[in-house]
């Protein structure tokens, strides 16, 4: 009767272990999705305050004008 209790230990225990190996890899592969996608918006940012700036000298100049 004690086996009994300990391969269900035993089994509950890998089972736990492959679910938590499953979790870290989904992590590391959202983490990594997340981090792509951060740059691109972080780029985006960028062209999107230089085309800003650029606009506002054109604004500028036509005022002049």
């Amino acid at each position: 009767m004690c086996d009994f209790f300990i391969c269900l230990h035993i089994c509950s225990y890998r089972d736990a272990q492959e679910e938590l190996q499953e979790f870290q890899e989904g992590s590391r592969e959202l983490e990594a999705e997340l981090e792509a996608q951060l740059g691109q918006a972080e780029h985006r940012i960028r062209d999107l305050q230089s085309e800003n700036q650029r606009l506002k000298s054109e604004v500028d100049t036509l005022k002049v004008l």
